[in-house]
């Protein structure tokens, strides 16, 4: 999914030196320009004095609703529109025009460093009145969040807001793959431009010219040009087909059908190098298998033995992000294989 930051002309240097850096800055609430923003009606205290007088302990529940009102100050809050083509966000958000529009990939956001501490991703929903918290809610974080965080009034709705939290606020780095496209504003300067293009090369990044639409009121963009990374190590796609990717927020895993038949160490490395510049976007590890009949073992736990000899006959080498040059092969072949009466025990 993509989301699309509106930026002006006065920041264009402080913007430039972001982008730059491959960093955000996500906001506090209290630095937002709506002054309504984590408004809301609640019920959740009246719940509470109700179970008192009931008899029941209710302190709990007070806790609860006490820790989730406590961490609005600590927030953190990226907002993006799901358009790059909107009037009034390019009028308010863009000096009219002058400035320029980033798009992102919103999941290659979320896939960033562990010390973002990215939380939930939530679409603004437009009301026409102040949400409410009910009692149950204290239950349900998500709405939790949504009533409290992403709730506005319907005279944004123009916005087609998504919003990123963080647990605090602050600069958040992304790896530079998540940016992948510049909207220049219509009024946007060559100059300006051309420091975009001329700073972001080396990256795949697409460039877009925002113009007025022919006989109507409505906007529109073309793309005008596109860079693209210098590959060091080119990848042959043919030689490889990917099995099963199992990605976190911090690290990439692959398992790979590796088709060569050089299997040496040194073949297999300058693959890993040519993969790892290609395709993957942070940190990774990578399992490589020469047959892709075990397609069907990969997760499965426990292995019988007769699965464990095939695969561990077919894993023939590993690769991890904690030592980028070297290569570890046949992992599964160790004392287990050997107990099992592998032929091939390399141990």
């Amino acid at each position: 999914m993509k989301g699309y930051k509106y930026r002006g002309r006065d920041t264009f240097e402080r913007d430039l030196e972001s982008i730059l850096n491959n960093q955000l800055y996500a906001s506090s609430f209290d630095k937002l320009n709506d002054p309504f923003e984590a408004t809301f009606k609640e019920e959740i205290s009246q719940f509470g004095e109700t179970l008192k007088m009931l008899g029941v302990d209710s302190s709990e529940v007070k806790h609860n609703f006490k820790e989730v009102l406590d961490y609005t100050s600590k927030l953190g809050i990226y907002s993006l529109s799901y358009t790059p083509i909107n009037e009034l966000m390019w009028a308010h958000y863009s000096s009219s025009h002058e400035g320029f529009c980033i798009e992102y990939d919103i999941e290659k956001i979320k896939w960033s460093e562990f010390e973002n501490r990215f939380i939930k991703e939530l679409d603004v929903d437009y009301k026409d009145a102040i949400p409410v918290l009910k009692w149950d809610d204290i239950y349900d974080l998500e709405n939790v969040l949504k009533k409290m965080y992403a709730t506005k009034s319907l005279s944004w709705q123009y916005e087609k807001e998504v919003r990123l939290l963080f647990d605090n606020y602050g600069l958040k780095s992304y790896h530079s793959s998540a940016l992948t496209g510049i909207y220049f504003g219509a009024k946007m300067s060559d100059n300006l431009k051309q420091i975009l293009i001329n700073s972001l090369k080396n990256r795949d990044i697409k460039f877009y010219q925002i113009s007025k639409g022919l006989n109507s009121y409505h906007i529109e963009s073309r793309l005008v040009h596109e860079n693209k990374r210098i590959i060091i190590n080119k990848l042959d796609f043919d030689s490889f087909e990917i099995l099963r990717t199992n990605h976190s927020i911090q690290i990439e895993v692959f398992d790979i059908w590796y088709k060569d038949n050089d299997i040496s160490t040194d073949a297999i490395l300058s693959f890993v190098k040519a993969f790892t510049e290609n395709i993957s976007t942070k940190k990774c590890i990578i399992n490589i298998f020469n047959d892709k009949s075990i397609q069907h073992l990969l997760g499965k736990s426990p292995l019988t033995k007769e699965e464990y000899l095939q695969f561990a006959d077919c894993y023939i080498a590993d690769y991890n992000y904690v030592t980028p040059n070297v290569i570890y092969p046949y992992p599964y072949q160790d004392i287990r294989y050997k107990e099992y009466g592998g032929q091939n025990w390399k141990k």
